[in-house]
């Protein structure tokens, strides 16, 4: 078996399997926002290709995000998926690497409301960090509206607001939401079962494993992977057109990606439609194995290292 090959070799090392965390909703609290604003809404903001993002800056305690609630409208009587997505802020009005989904909204024609982008696990806001959170939509007419009241109310609460950003350009138009957060759970609070790592990192529980991998967006929000060595070194680009040239749900195990330099390969697995990646460890014959559902932070996976024959 050469080293690019998926194993199916049982002989495993060691194994870190995330559990997805149960979403806390007790005790959730409006930290920053300007919904209801004057209750009379524009259809300010076209989403897709276009995006549009708020950032933000945790005050007090670590905390949940519980919600992000937003006002969104159809404008073009089509059914449209709408996700809200959690980056890292640097400076600046182009947000970072991706952390987490937020969650998804389907909004159908002629509907025009307040909407609920809700997280199917956990995902904790640390203190003194600040974040964008950024609302995206296929196509390419703008097909749903992302409203501001007709006071262009600026957003406030006990969050530090920092700006809004539309398509890596600074905006003035103050875009309808609210964020909701809830205190870390009382197991969460020592430490227990929180990833090692915030930085969007796709094996963010895994602290000896020899490579980091990030989700990353390309053009037009279409995302792909970067694969690092632990010093920062690139190994490997995985782009959107080469996940696209890999059927969603192959028949077989089948390679989307390779570096024969670095002995990085990334695949689409059969049966179970995961991504898997595998690096060399630095010793003879054993791969450091990572098999993920998404390529976001936060959606589940399984490391663990092998030894190939």
């Amino acid at each position: 078996m050469n080293r690019y090959q998926y194993s199916r070799v049982a002989s495993v090392a060691i194994t870190f399997v995330l559990s997805l965390l149960l979403l806390q909703t007790v005790n959730a609290a409006a930290v920053l926002g300007n919904l209801p604003g004057t209750g009379t809404y524009n259809s300010a903001t076209g989403l897709g290709p276009s995006f549009k993002g708020v950032a933000f800056t945790v005050t007090g305690e670590n905390v949940v995000l519980t919600s992000f609630d937003a006002y969104l409208g159809d404008q073009t009587s089509t059914t449209t998926v709408v996700t809200a997505t959690l980056h890292q802020y640097n400076g600046g009005f182009t947000p970072g690497a991706a952390i987490a989904t937020i969650g998804t909204v389907t909004v159908n024609p002629s509907q025009a409301g307040v909407f609920s982008f809700t997280p199917s696990t956990t995902i904790q806001l640390t203190s003194g960090t600040s974040y964008w959170v950024v609302l995206t939509a296929p196509g390419s007419t703008s097909p749903v509206y992302w409203a501001n009241d007709n006071a262009n109310t600026a957003p406030s609460g006990s969050y530090t607001y920092i700006g809004y950003t539309f398509n890596n350009t600074s905006s003035m138009t103050f875009n309808s939401f609210t964020l909701n957060v809830s205190a870390v759970p009382s197991d969460e609070a020592s430490g227990a079962n929180l990833p090692a790592f915030f930085d969007g990192r796709i094996n963010n529980y895994d602290t000896g494993n020899p490579i980091i991998v990030y989700g990353q967006a390309f053009e037009e929000g279409e995302r792909g992977l970067t694969i690092y060595d632990t010093e920062g070194v690139l190994l490997l680009v995985v782009t959107p057109a080469e996940i696209a040239a890999v059927p969603e749900c192959p028949d077989t195990n089948t390679l989307i990606a390779a570096s024969a330099s670095t002995g990085v390969a990334v695949y689409r697995l059969a049966g179970s439609c995961l991504y898997q990646v595998n690096a060399p460890t630095g010793e003879a014959g054993k791969v450091y194995i990572l098999i993920f559902n998404g390529l976001f932070a936060n959606a589940g996976y399984t490391s663990y290292e092998e030894y190939i024959r």
